[in-house]
């Protein structure tokens, strides 16, 4: 069974369908105001949920860090401040070894 959402901005704000394919069909995810539950249908004309962009940013946050990712993209940030840290120190070590072999050849010295 494959479980899909789909995320479209409104004029309410952030809309997000929830459903579940299964061997007999699409199953919808329906929130009333009491409950939760699964529906037949391909869309349903309202979403399964929706949220100010404020709430949504929230959920994504909290769902983020559940499954293991830094929220608002501070993990990314991090990774690529050390990757930029790592590709500095690469191009000055070779920026070196090529002053070093320019100045051994002004010199008269062979590489």
């Amino acid at each position: 069974m494959t479980v899909r959402a789909v995320v479209t901005r409104d004029i309410l704000g952030v809309a997000v369908q929830i459903g579940r394919q299964t061997s007999g069909g699409t199953l919808m995810l329906r929130f009333t105001e009491d409950t939760a539950h699964l529906a037949e249908g391909r869309a349903w004309p309202e979403p399964s949920l929706r949220m100010d962009e404020d709430v949504a940013r929230a959920l994504y946050d909290a769902l983020a860090e559940h499954f293991g990712h830094a929220a608002g993209g501070r993990q990314q940030r991090a990774d690529f401040e050390h990757e930029r840290g790592r590709v500095d120190r690469l191009i000055g070590m070779v920026g070196g070894a090529l002053t070093a072999a320019q100045a051994g050849q002004l010199h008269g010295e062979r590489p």
